[in-house]
């Protein structure tokens, strides 16, 4: 379950980071990732934490309402929360990250390890994420992103 929260969380923040639409955030980057905890809450979902370093030289942003589905064969498989958290402005800084993955009904545990033995078995898989974006003026905007690759993903991870 490991790889597969790392993937989902390192493609959301990819997404919500680089595609917010003006010039100066278009420029914020993802400078690395760590995945520091994974606590499992029985055989379905797990709370976890990660590091996450972004270059932020644009202003001020807070993230919330933070959700992701992972879609396998036409079947939601798993999904991702994230608390909000708040990109401080013109900074090279590294954010803790809180989080809960939980599967679905229609994967069953022994799937999921396979997933965790094999993550190229995930390649065909798409995401959707959403999350509201608040800029320091008070202007929100809510993103979606649906059928996103997890291939993306994967190459992202091995650069």
């Amino acid at each position: 379950m490991g790889k597969f929260v790392k993937y989902i969380l390192l493609l959301l923040g990819i997404a919500l980071l680089t595609f917010t639409g003006c010039a100066r955030y278009t420029d914020i980057r993802p400078t690395s990732f760590k995945l520091e905890s994974v606590s499992l809450c029985g055989l379905r979902s797990a709370d976890l934490e990660v590091s996450v370093g972004v270059n932020n030289p644009a202003g001020r942003l807070y993230f919330s309402d933070i959700n992701a589905e992972v879609v396998q064969s036409g079947k939601v498989i798993g999904r991702l929360t994230l608390a909000p958290f708040m990109l401080m402005p013109k900074s090279d800084t590294v954010y803790r990250l809180q989080g809960k993955a939980e599967l679905t009904n229609d994967l069953s545990v022994m799937q999921a390890l396979s997933y965790v033995r094999r993550p190229e078995l995930l390649r065909e898989a798409k995401l959707n994420m959403t999350a509201r974006v608040k800029l320091k003026s008070g202007v929100s905007k809510k993103l979606t992103y649906n059928d996103v690759p997890v291939e993306k993903l994967l190459k992202l991870l091995e650069q």
